[in-house]
């Protein structure tokens, strides 16, 4: 007798948004772009002139905020930081097209000359992009958690009363506290240790966003059902770690909203710190003047 393996390809079609289990396997997605229904094609010529106007697709292989990142440090930046580093070698003298002229006035010599305001839209652009990445990147550190509140290994099934009413349970969930109270004080103590990695303005922005990026992490597991739960039961059972649990957590509260705060209010000036200054062109092209 003779074994044959064969081996099928099985489509799971889903119209709600990909499962967890699913996130880690190739999945092909189909967004549509536009808000009317899309036509019924009568054959495949006609499906094949209307599905690629009327939808967006692509392929998920890995984490969606990974690609995220991957697509635009890869992809986006290095193609706008080409352009800008073009430019500047040029001295703002980039060869225009036809289609391209209303970006464009001419210097004293006759020579294409890209408008002051169209590189300044270009470099705040590329800024803010540049800041949209690193805010991807805060955002993975959260999700993955430099810092992991350990979960208890007990089932917390149950009311909160029946859980509080167990020694035993109880017993085991103090202890999980406090391994939890010990890294919250000995991270916020670390990060209060911390000073900025450089001078000026640039490196207090950078400073606060590591801490809000640490802190943050720290505060939302907190807010995780278990560990709500686990807290609940605590307070509960009258344990005398509810006298140490509310000033570690107000603690944490208080300076992750003191980096959240920071991190907004600088984040509406940072971009005056890094704004280029304005791109002078030689004197032989401008009489030594700059082209605004």
């Amino acid at each position: 007798m003779v074994k044959h393996f064969v081996e099928k390809t099985y489509l799971q079609v889903l119209c709600t948004p990909v499962p967890e289990e699913f996130l880690n396997q190739t999945v092909l997605f189909f967004l549509r772009n536009t808000q009317e229904s899309i036509p019924e094609a009568s054959d495949m010529k006609e499906a094949m002139e209307i599905m690629p106007e009327t939808l967006e697709y692509g392929i998920i292989n890995a984490h969606v905020l990974h690609l995220l990142r991957g697509i635009i440090c890869q992809v986006f930046l290095p193609a706008l930081s080409f352009n800008q580093h073009k430019t500047d070698m040029t001295l703002g003298v980039p060869s225009a097209k036809p289609s391209d002229s209303f970006l464009y006035d001419r210097d004293l010599s006759g020579e294409p000359v890209e408008y002051h305001s169209v590189q300044l839209i270009r470099d705040e652009f590329l800024m803010n992009l540049q800041k949209f990445a690193n805010s991807i990147q805060r955002t993975m550190q959260q999700l993955e958690g430099e810092i992991k509140l350990e979960m208890p290994s007990i089932s917390l099934e149950g009311e909160v009363s029946n859980l509080a009413a167990d020694p035993d349970t109880v017993e085991t969930l103090e202890q999980c506290v406090i391994n939890w109270l010990n890294q919250i004080s000995a991270a916020v103590e670390g990060q209060l240790k911390k000073t900025p990695q450089g001078n000026g303005p640039l490196a207090e922005i950078e400073f606060w966003r590591e801490r809000n990026a640490t802190l943050s992490a720290l505060y939302e597991q907190t807010k995780l059902p278990t560990v709500r739960k686990v807290l609940d039961v605590i307070r509960e059972s009258d344990s005398l770690l509810v006298a140490n649990l509310q000033p570690v957590l107000a603690e944490l509260f208080k300076y992750h909203i003191e980096a959240s705060d920071n991190v907004r209010f600088l984040s509406t000036v940072e971009r005056h710190f890094k704004v280029r200054p304005v791109l002078c062109l030689t004197q032989s092209a401008l009489g030594g003047g700059c082209h605004m």
